[in-house]
This record gives structure tokens, C-alpha cells and sequence, in this order.
């Protein structure tokens, strides 16, 4: 996807701007992003007007130019009454709408720490607005299932604004799990399983051990709609999934993860004999706007499912295993957590972002007779990358056995 992991809230927050300048405090900007902005006002200000920078794109393609921080606030200005102002001779006035010279309307977010901690499906509550209309080509969508996985896949559509809430038709058996995505973000809410089932894409996310009952359901929509059926379920191949169907359904696998909430789920995908040029364009187009999509070889999916799918759960466990380590070494836990949350974002994005070898990473980190290298060697001592490797090939078998 376009958009960078630290940064996607933010260029979906300017995204929703209709206001010709807008103030947002410090609080409100870290409560978008997630982490605590540079604590000086120099670093602040060369963070609000770096050009290139993953900040300055989120505000720049929205059409806005930063004023820079004023005291407990950054201003934000449409880009060409901005240069008006600059042609005139004028330094720009964030409290005033250059074209009218009314004061503009002032938005300011509530802090993070106002807030408790809210579901999965839910954490976009203060941040979501309606989406612009939907770009030329996007699927319309049914999702069957609500759950972890399925609530975090339509927070991640919804949070990117590659789908129009209109277009997404929901079910779910807890009416209450779909009546409150539905007030979140607009959904349309279906009757049952084969309401759902009647758009060109049809998304089943429930538990393995539920997907014969439910494709059951659907069964009379497909054979009338033809629609591409797309599974989450674990341990079923597209030959299984396509034995419960109408003959000649056109059948999709996909292995997201929670990180779908967030716009940065790695999902592969494959695809059945059925599905036409036209169904595997709008499936890769719905994918990536929560994340990013990768089409495989059927045969690589237990593999695949293993690393990306189980692998997010790996992650948590050494995020909490740091902080715990920080919490032992006298930090409190809040402290300890957000340095090692932080420091997992950044090594992700470094990784990403250099193309080297993990431990080419780590070479450059441990510097000889440092700190670094007592404790690699620590983890090489006590087996971490065999336990992560005996971890992953576990959750390999399971759903093998599934």
C-alpha cells in the first residue's frame, strides 16, 4: 500500500478535511499517530515542514501545507491559499480563512489518555468519518463473520477509504457485533448468511469447523449470482471449499492478519480454476486496502499461514517479553511497552525499507565489545531462534491436521 504503517491514520485523517485551515493540538496528532511527537520545539517544527517525509505526503496529498507548531498546536492550510497569502506579502494567518477572513473552524482531537482502550473493531470510533465515493473500479462486498478477524479487515477497508461504507454488506449471527460496525462506519447490515452473498464478492470469515454450515446458506444466492467466494478459513483448499458449492464457483483463499486494523495485514492469496481476469483484479484492489496482497502457489499456503498468520501472535510475545524485561529493570510498565513497541516498528520498517538481510541489521547494531552483541549472543545461547523456528513449524502442523 501507499500509505507508510506509522502514518496511515494521519494521511486518512487529512483525507476527510473539507476546511480551508485547520488547528490540531500535540496531543490530538499523537493521539492519531500513536507515539509521542519530538519533545523540542525545533524538532517540531522541522518535523511539521520536512518535504518528502512520510508526515508531510499525508497532509501534502490532501492539498494542505503545515504553518508549523504554534505553542501546543500545528496549523494546517489549504496549499494554494497558502501561496496566495506568500504571493501577497502577507505571512499566512492560521486562525483566519484567507478568502473570507472569518475565523476557520478550529479541530482538536481529544487527547490519547481520555479515552480506555476500546475492541478491535471499534478503536476507529474518533476518527472515522464518512468516506469520499469509492475510486473507479472498487468491488461491491459481502463479509459473513464478524469476528477478530473479520471485524479487523473492515476496520482496515473502512480506515483506508478504498471502499465506500455503502458498498459493504455485513452478517453475522451476533446482531449485536454488526448493528455496532454498522453505527461505526455505515455498513449495510444483511437478514442472514445468503443476504450477504448477494455482491460480486463474498468474503465467509468464520471458524473452519462453521464454514460447511454457512456455505450451505449461501448455496441458492451463488447459483443465481455467481460471485466470487472468498474463504479465511484455515486447513480448507480451494478443491474442499469448491466441493460445497454450485459447480463452477469462482473460489478465493485468503490468509489475512489482525494487522488488517491497521492497514498493514501481509495476506497471500489464491485462486481457483474459476476466477476471471475482471474477479482477480477486484480481489487484489479489495486486499490491499488493508494491506498488502501476494498471490501464491495454493501448495505454499500452509507456509505462508504459519509466518503471516500466526506470526503477529510471535510478535506480541516478544513486545510483552521487552517490556517485561524494562518492567524488571525498574521502568514503568506504559514506559517499557511504548519503547518496545516503537523500537518493533521502526526494526520492521528499517528491514522493509534497506532490502538487506536481517543479520546484515544486526552486524551494523552490535558494535565490537558493546552491549548489543553480549545480548544476541544471550538469545543465540538460549535457543531464540530455534524456539521462533520450532514455533512457526507448530503452527505449520496444526493446520496441516485441521
Amino acid at each position: 500500500m501507499a500509505r507508510k504503517s506509522k502514518y496511515g491514520a494521519l494521511t486518512s485523517y487529512f483525507s476527510r478535511q473539507t476546511d480551508e485551515s485547520i488547528t490540531v493540538t500535540i496531543d490530538a496528532l499523537e493521539n492519531i499517530l500513536g507515539f509521542k511527537l519530538p519533545p523540542s520545539a525545533h524538532q517540531r517544527t522541522w518535523w511539521a515542514n520536512t518535504p518528502g517525509a512520510p508526515q508531510a505526503r499525508a497532509w501534502t496529498a490532501a492539498g494542505y501545507r503545515a504553518n508549523g507548531f504554534h505553542g501546543n498546536a500545528v496549523t494546517f492550510t489549504k496549499a494554494e491559499l497558502w501561496a496566495g497569502e506568500k504571493r501577497s506579502g502577507r505571512p499566512p494567518n492560521p486562525a483566519m480563512n484567507p478568502a473570507s477572513k472569518k475565523p476557520a473552524r478550529k479541530i482538536v482531537l481529544p487527547p490519547a489518555h481520555t479515552a480506555p482502550p476500546r475492541p478491535i473493531y471499534e478503536t476507529a470510533a474518533t476518527r472515522y468519518q464518512a468516506a469520499a465515493p469509492a475510486p473507479k473500479g472498487s468491488p461491491s462486498v459481502g463479509m459473513i463473520g464478524t469476528g477478530n478477524l473479520g471485524g479487523a479487515i473492515l476496520q482496515g477497508i473502512a480506515e483506508s477509504g478504498g471502499l465506500h461504507a455503502s458498498s459493504i454488506c455485513i452478517y453475522d449471527k451476533d446482531a449485536e457485533k454488526t448493528a455496532a460496525l454498522a453505527r461505526e462506519y455505515g455498513f449495510r447490515v444483511a437478514e442472514s448468511e445468503a443476504g450477504a452473498a448477494e455482491t460480486p464478492i463474498v468474503i465467509v470469515a468464520v471458524k473452519p469447523t462453521q464454514l460447511p454450515d454457512v456455505l450451505r446458506q449461501i448455496n441458492a444466492s451463488l447459483e443465481e449470482k455467481r460471485p466470487l467466494v472468498v474463504s479465511t478459513a484455515a486447513g480448507w483448499s480451494l478443491a474442499q471449499i469448491g466441493a460445497h458449492l454450485p459447480v463452477g464457483t469462482a473460489v478465493a483463499r485468503i490468509m489475512p492478519n489482525l494487522n488488517a486494523a491497521v492497514g498493514e495485514s501481509a495476506t497471500v492469496y489464491s485462486v481457483n480454476n474459476f476466477v476471471n481476469e475482471n474477479q482477480a483484479a477486484a480481489l487484489e484492489l479489495l486486499l490491499k486496502t488493508f494491506g498488502s496482497a501476494q498471490k501464491i502457489d495454493e501448495r505454499s499456503f500452509d507456509a505462508h499461514l504459519a509466518i503471516s498468520g500466526a506470526g503477529p501472535a510471535f510478535a506480541y510475545l516478544f513486545a510483552d517479553a521487552l517490556a517485561r524485561a524494562g518492567v524488571r529493570l525498574g521502568l514503568p510498565r506504559a514506559e517499557a511497552q511504548a519503547a518496545a513497541v516503537q523500537t518493533l516498528l521502526g526494526s520492521a520498517e528499517t528491514l522493509r525499507a534497506s532490502g538487506l538481510h536481517p543479520q546484515e541489521l544486526v552486524d551494523r547494531v552490535c558494535s565490537p565489545g558493546g552491549i548489543t552483541i553480549e545480548g544476541v549472543l544471550k538469545l543465540e545461547e538460549t535457543g531464540f531462534a530455534s524456539s521462533v523456528a520450532q514455533a512457526v513449524q507448530a503452527a505449520f502442523e496444526k493446520n496441516k491436521a485441521l
